[in-house]
């Protein structure tokens, strides 16, 4: 893992974590998927030769997607 990258990673939460309020966040169900959590989920999908596609409904500061192409272009 970059240092660089999850520096950036963490100022993008906190400065959102900042900016919205906690009602909010709580109404909208809105929760960042920790670094180790997302990178054992990335390992795991690219383990999946027959992967085609991938579906992420929960989109968020886009964190799980970045690490996905850094690993390997899976999304087209």
């Amino acid at each position: 893992m970059n240092p660089t990258n999850n520096h950036i990673n963490n100022y993008l939460e906190t400065s959102y974590t900042n900016s919205v309020s906690s009602e909010h966040r709580k109404k909208f169900a809105q929760f960042f998927t920790p670094i180790a959590v997302a990178e054992m989920m990335i390992k795991w999908l690219l383990g999946n030769e027959n992967l085609k596609t991938v579906l992420e409904p929960a989109f968020g500061l886009g964190i799980f997607q970045e690490r996905c192409f850094r690993k390997k272009t899976i999304f087209k």
